[in-house]
């Protein structure tokens, strides 16, 4: 009878185990050599979003910081992150950023909470204002880390994919790392809320931390960037 009861308790575990566990799935997918597509379901705080030319005459725009970044192939886009209607220079955080190839803009985008560096998805170990992560020879993908507020949710992550004269944000959700590799085996383990952190800088390494929280990873494979979650 025990041994009966042993039993069915590991298939409940597993059962359980397998309702939370999530297949893994792209984040975008390519429907060319040089164009993909986007999946709505990885962009849930695009709805805060908005765009700002850097003539709109209804917004001053700052550029803060410019940044150039070429892919494999030698080809060079330009990065500025930007500052809306505050026009300090040493302001650590910034609004949003705007991509170009060639002086031509492909791609401009304002969260609607700021920016900051990477910190948060990296352990603290990478705090460039953004991660540059190969794909293929003519393909990257950035990630952008947000502003940190003491709530429940984690701060902002933003991924673009780069490629060819083109670029699109494929991912715009909360996310606080727990595990990090860096490029070119890019991954990232995390959670989109830090409830309960306080002031404790470490809570990341402790299992009481994750236990009740859905995990999240995401990684790259091949010229795509992976996506799943599991409880």
């Amino acid at each position: 009878m025990f041994m009966i009861r042993s039993i069915l308790l590991v298939l409940f575990s597993l059962l359980e185990l397998a309702t939370f566990a999530q297949t893994s799935q792209s984040i975008f997918e390519w429907k060319t050599s040089s164009d993909f597509s986007v999946k709505e379901v990885f962009l849930p705080l695009i709805r805060d979003s908005y765009t700002v030319s850097l003539n709109d005459p209804k917004y001053k725009v700052y550029t803060l910081h410019t940044y150039s970044v070429k892919n494999s192939q030698g080809d060079t886009y330009t990065i500025k992150l930007n500052s809306v209607d505050d026009s300090r220079v040493n302001r650590e955080n910034y609004n949003g950023f705007s991509i170009e190839h060639k002086g031509k803009s492909i791609l401009s985008y304002y969260t609607g909470d700021p920016l900051y560096n990477c910190g948060n998805i990296t352990l603290y170990k990478d705090k460039s204002r953004f991660l540059q992560i190969p794909l293929d020879d003519k393909s990257f993908a950035l990630c952008f880390g947000g502003w940190f507020y003491d709530q429940d949710e984690a701060p902002e992550l933003v991924i673009v994919v780069v490629s060819e004269g083109k670029a699109k944000v494929v991912f715009d959700n909360y996310a606080f790392a727990y595990k990090y590799t860096p490029a070119p085996n890019f991954s990232i383990e995390f959670v989109n809320d830090w409830s309960g952190i306080g002031e404790d800088s470490e809570i990341y390494k402790k299992p009481s931390f994750l236990r009740s929280r859905t995990k999240h990873k995401i990684w790259r494979e091949g010229n795509v960037l992976k996506y799943k979650s599991w409880k």
